[in-house]
């Protein structure tokens, strides 16, 4: 799984294997604008642009995937993904 941080300020999570889009963190209402994912993998710390610090659970969020959840990497890069 690969995590990246868009332009558009949501975080999207993809699976490097099939490149499918599995799932978001943020809005354009609510701008992620730093995030961070523990050593663990399991928990995931977002930084939004109002200034609200949202705390995730990897596992909860990818929950409908029914496989286990590992991220490999964090990347920040700029892309411009439509939104779904």
């Amino acid at each position: 799984m690969l995590a990246v941080l868009c332009q558009d300020g949501i975080v999207r999570f993809v699976d490097i294997g099939t490149f499918a889009h599995l799932f978001d963190i943020g809005c354009l209402d609510d701008r992620v604008s730093n995030f961070v994912v523990a050593f663990s993998g399991r928990h995931i710390v977002a930084v939004m642009d109002s200034g609200n610090i949202h705390l995730y659970n990897a596992h909860a969020l990818a929950k409908h995937l029914n496989q286990v959840v590992v991220i490999v990497r964090v990347y920040w890069h700029l892309c411009t993904w439509a939104c779904s």
